[in-house]
């Protein structure tokens, strides 16, 4: 029996690798999964993408798993009102604790790592199989267990595909006396094949040279016909090698430094990334959130444009987010009802519950034809203690909760969807045309809870 957590290292690999087995002798084939949210354990959809022919298929994974932390984690939801106040009502979203798991006679922070690392190995062994040759992954992590978990990386992908430690250094305030501020975390950068992984190189700041020839550019080129009686001697040097590149005498046209081309490329170390403020306008309430900005530089470096993404721990959902804006398709997903419920809203997209169960059907509406056409009418919980009680709330949020519920329900309401009775979707929004008998409407509220009313 181990006694330390290096010694159950490769235990905990052996029982990863049969359990990533078994999940893939178990798995429903999962198809069409582009572009939705899997609610659901992320092993049971990793296993059932590779069942339904997604093997070799994804151009960058980039999860921000938990830390094993041992802390709790919140999602706050803005319910605005109409006398122009905003309530906030927090949730619970996910505990970053594993407890003991059983490995061997291990002190109890070690025993919660161990489970936490025989969590997330069968994942990044589904994970691998994923990728296209020319794809990568990047692992997301703080000094908790980032260290274990890249030796985990080493094993499972190989300590050749190792890319980067890219640390972001993201500028939170500190206080404390006792040591050097946390002020970073950690992303792994690991290619499916070394010498075939996508890569395109980030402008991290301008060539020092642009600003020094600033006077002379037309556009950001410096042509030698503009500086060819300068006595600068860097302008000597590169008029040397040009003609040694062109193999001919230069002429004014021939570009001496093409500075669009030319600038200095963002290393592995980024500062200029702050986390998100709370006056963000891209902050939803999810405490893990991380910003877009982080996530644009990491996904446009290293997945090309119309390549596909993936997370598997998608959070307040910013990678699928991104993907979205910057012309790549996703997948995404999360075993967690408040980040569903917070992708849900951001993006857009329908969920598919990976479990099939039938939804308690908490919400009673009413939509009703005015001047032509729908409107939302009526909102109620036909339980609000209920709901405060399945969404985890505090005594102090379950009242806010009520007291919404009780003055003004209609403002829980978060989106309503009209489609045929084929599922077709017609109209999103506060109103929508009539479409005829056979339509339906679909309410959700705030925390995506969902109700179906037939027309």
């Amino acid at each position: 029996m181990p006694t330390s957590l290096l010694a159950a290292l490769p235990g905990i690999l052996t029982a990863a690798r049969e359990e990533a087995e078994q999940a893939k002798a178990a798995a429903a084939p999962l198809t069409d999964a582009e572009g939705t949210i899997l609610h659901g354990d992320n092993l049971q959809a990793l296993a059932g993408l590779l069942a339904g022919g997604a093997a070799g298929t994804v151009g960058l994974i980039y999860i921000d798993p938990p830390f094993d932390s041992r802390a709790e984690y919140a999602a706050t939801v803005t319910v605005p009102l109409s006398d122009g106040r905003a309530v906030d009502i927090t949730r619970p979203a996910y505990k970053d604790s594993w407890g003991h798991g059983g490995i061997g006679k291990l002190s109890a922070a070690d025993a919660s790592t161990a489970a936490y690392l025989a969590m997330l190995a069968p994942r990044l062994i589904l994970m691998r199989e994923l990728l296209a040759e020319s794809g990568s992954i990047m692992v997301h992590l703080d000094w908790h267990v980032g260290h274990y978990v890249r030796v985990l990386l080493d094993q499972i992908f190989g300590r050749d595909c190792f890319i980067n430690e890219l640390v972001w250094r993201y500028g939170k305030m500190s206080r404390t006396t006792r040591r050097f501020p946390q002020n970073h975390d950690t992303i792994y950068f690991y290619a499916r094949d070394p010498h075939r992984y996508y890569f395109q190189p980030v402008k991290g700041a301008e060539s020092e040279y642009k600003k020094r020839y600033a006077r002379r550019l037309r556009g950001d080129k410096l042509y030698w016909g503009d500086v060819k009686e300068s006595t600068d001697r860097l302008i000597a040097g590169r008029a040397r090698k040009r003609v040694k590149e062109l193999g001919r005498e230069l002429v004014d046209e021939d570009v001496l430094f093409d500075f669009t081309s030319e600038f200095k490329v963002q290393d592995d170390v980024f500062y200029d990334i702050s986390i998100i403020k709370g006056n963000a306008a891209e902050r939803l309430g999810y405490d893990t959130q991380k910003p877009e900005k982080l996530l644009a530089r990491l996904i446009e470096a290293a997945c090309p444009p119309g390549g596909l993404v993936a997370d598997f721990f998608g959070g307040s959902g910013t990678t699928a987010a991104v993907a979205q804006r910057t012309g790549r398709r996703f997948i995404t997903g999360d075993v967690g009802a408040a980040a569903v419920s917070v992708m849900r809203a951001r993006l857009g997209v329908p969920i598919r519950a990976l479990v099939d169960a039938a939804e308690a059907q908490v919400i009673d509406a009413q939509v009703r034809v005015l001047d032509g056409r729908l409107a939302l009418v009526d909102f109620t919980y036909r339980d609000v203690s209920a709901v405060a009680a399945a969404l985890g709330l505090d005594e102090e949020n379950a009242r806010k909760l009520a007291e919404i519920h009780e003055a003004e329900p209609l403002a829980l309401a978060a989106t309503w969807t009209v489609s045929t009775a084929d599922g077709t979707e017609i109209y999103s929004g506060p109103v929508a045309p009539v479409e005829g008998p056979g339509a339906q409407v679909e309410v959700s509220d705030v925390f995506g809870h969902r109700a179906t009313i037939y027309l």
